[in-house]
């Protein structure tokens, strides 16, 4: 059981709180959930079940605006594993039902959305063996108060990994997907190739797949299939299809292996291609009686690529000292949408840790977060008051630290951590708070 109650204060989310609603502003949590499990020699089986209950603001992207909602899921699984005839069977099947509601008090226009999902999966792998195959089914179905969208749908599946050894070095991985329903197939491979050279591994990874472009329920989908929330709200927009697909191919190639004796290294690089995933653009202005910056919306299909790199380093510098670092470069290439979608992740991360831990009941890491520049250009024009937002977030170097004490054999354990000790102004929302140093202080126990 969980329970949490947070009050924000950033004046600019405030202003915005407030002209959607008469309620004080209250970020609330209760979600109790009850486990029970079963692990025999040749099987294990277990079951959860719980609910969850959000009084929270919304963001709507799309509208520009935080609703205050109540959120309620209502949830049951149930997975295990069953050894029979030299194969090991597993099953997984669960039902959630999720509604979001605006509160009786919001000024902005009500909405109720209310999704029921059902998944079922079994599968089954030799034991001992490099092969799995399943099946999978999926029931879905969305409604909300002003419209009962054509959304339900049951889809249908099949998965399954392989992997063939060629020779003493050298590895093959493929796993793929492929499922469908009424209104088209979506399907998936990844291929792996491990060449096992002196101290290392080389590892050619190829890509191709074909999905969604929308996300199953959400707000862009229901508009497209009718919900009018957007157009009460005082929101145009241009929608593609609900069945818009959005393909993908890449590679990657990379290596891993030590330098030394005691310092690993991996490295590597990798090509993504992207057709007909969507971008979002807005004409901004700014509107003075929701306190926010709004206007129309289109939705269209956008081409483009990305191409990075990813550099990792560890070494334990002694029996208590481990020390790490971090390095990855991405960059975007196409039409101007896709360019403007890459441009609100950073281009360069890089993350250096040390970790101190003189016995196993103590310890401290400290980290130091470089990150580059972010920007939301459709925010250009969004930086003068009232509305003031922030359309670029600058490169700046993030210092943290965190330090634990456990107790009582590691049944009583307490952490703190100061975050951000450089007090720089983390954005990571235009109309978002900018936060600097924080402190944390947790306690936790088990029996």
């Amino acid at each position: 059981y969980t329970a949490s109650i947070h009050l924000p204060t950033d004046p600019l989310v405030l202003q915005r709180m407030y002209a959607s609603s008469t309620l004080t502003p209250r970020i609330e949590r209760v979600a109790p959930v009850v486990r029970l499990g079963f692990d025999g020699r040749r099987s294990r089986h277990h079951l959860m079940a719980g609910t969850s209950r959000i009084d929270d603001w919304h963001r709507h992207e799309l509208a520009g605006i935080e609703v205050p909602v109540r959120s309620d899921l209502a949830h049951v699984s149930a997975a295990g594993t069953v050894a029979a005839s030299g194969f090991d069977i597993g099953y997984r099947a669960g039902y959630d039902r999720s509604r979001i509601a605006s509160h009786p008090g919001a000024t902005a226009p009500p909405l109720d959305f209310t999704w029921r999902v059902f998944r079922g999966t079994l599968e089954a792998s030799p034991r001992g063996g490099e092969r799995r195959l399943g099946v999978r089914v999926i029931h879905r179905s969305g409604s909300s108060d002003s419209v009962r969208p054509p959304g339900r749908h049951v889809e249908l599946g099949a998965f399954g990994e392989l992997t063939v050894r060629t020779s003493a070095v050298l590895r093959h991985h493929v796993a793929a997907t492929l499922s469908g329903r009424g209104d088209g197939m979506e399907g998936g491979a990844i291929v792996t190739n491990d060449l096992a050279v002196g101290g290392g591994h080389i590892v050619l990874r190829l890509a191709a797949s074909r999905t969604r472009a929308m996300t199953p329920g959400g707000l862009i989908e229901l508009a497209a299939l009718g919900e009018p929330w957007l157009g009460t709200a005082g929101i145009s927009a241009e929608l593609p299809p609900p069945d818009q697909m959005v393909r993908m191919a890449g590679a990657e190639i990379g290596w891993t292996g030590r330098i030394g004796l005691r310092t690993s290294f991996s490295m590597s690089a990798y090509l993504r291609s992207f057709d007909g995933s969507l971008a979002l653009r807005r004409d901004l202005d700014w509107d003075p009686v929701y306190r926010a910056w709004r206007g129309p919306v289109l939705v269209q299909e956008t081409t483009g690529r990305t191409a990075g790199a990813r550099f990792g380093l560890r070494h334990p510098a002694s029996r208590t000292l481990d020390v790490s670092a971090n390095v990855d470069i991405a960059k975007g290439y196409g039409d101007v949408s896709f360019r403007q979608a890459m441009a609100a992740a950073p281009t360069l991360r890089a993350i250096g840790a040390a970790t101190w831990r003189p016995v196993a009941s103590f310890g401290l890491r400290s980290e130091l977060d470089l990150e580059s520049a972010r920007r939301w250009p459709d925010y250009g024009r969004a930086e003068a008051a009232p509305g003031k937002a922030r359309s670029i977030q600058p490169a700046g170097i993030e210092l943290s630290l965190t330090g634990w004490k456990t107790f009582l054999d590691g049944r009583l354990r307490a952490q703190f951590v100061a975050r951000n000790l450089t007090a720089r102004r983390i954005i990571l929302h235009p109309e978002g708070r900018a936060s600097t140093l924080s402190f944390l202080f947790l306690l936790g126990a088990a029996f």
